[in-house]
């Protein structure tokens, strides 16, 4: 069984610290000064510092997305709708004429 929240009333499971990630619970970025939570690659830094995965694309500093590439290189979802190639948008990853139909 996980262990909860130490917050009052907060079911959600703990980080680090006895807290979950609402309360302050996590892992820092290991930059001096920075509060946000780090990545678990590229040394433990948030994505602003440099943590997070890079897109695979050759020369291409940006984080990755789907497939390990960046929104430019073809790391974005396609439409679910039957026989659209667009990229999807919304968190159903529909285009937003797909969407409106649901």
């Amino acid at each position: 069984r996980k262990q909860r929240c130490s917050y009052p009333e907060c079911a959600k499971p703990y980080l680090s610290g006895g807290k979950c990630r609402g309360h302050g619970g996590g892992y820092q970025c290991r930059h001096p000064g920075c509060t946000n939570l780090r990545q678990q690659q590229n040394g433990g830094k948030c994505c602003g510092h440099g943590g997070g995965q890079r897109c695979s694309y050759p020369g291409c500093t940006k984080l990755g997305r789907v497939g390990s590439k960046c929104c430019a290189h073809g790391g974005r979802r396609r439409c679910s709708h039957p026989g659209c190639s667009k990229y999807g948008i919304f968190h159903f990853n529909l285009r937003g004429k797909h969407a409106t139909s649901l």
